[in-house]
């Protein structure tokens, strides 16, 4: 696809017509554990409107969460 830029997140790379998963490294815990969150590229074949959906931006609301996943299912 000429003239596309594509998006990478972390380890999520954009692939045009498909959906495609990965981590985005957040930080280090003091205990030397790296913390990340979970990412979802869902990517048309051809150029579109883009938009972004989150879940769990506050740690005890996890619905948000299974929102995104079904949304990611049922639509994509």
């Amino acid at each position: 696809m000429e003239g596309r830029q594509l998006r990478s997140f972390g380890s999520a790379h954009e692939v045009p017509g498909s959906v495609v998963r990965g981590t985005l490294p957040l930080i280090s815990n003091p205990a030397g554990h790296d913390l990340d969150v979970k990412v979802i590229i869902a990517s048309g074949k051809h150029d579109g409107p883009t938009f972004l959906v989150t879940g769990n931006i506050h740690g005890d609301e996890v619905t948000g969460v299974v929102v995104v996943h079904r949304f990611i299912e049922m639509y994509v």
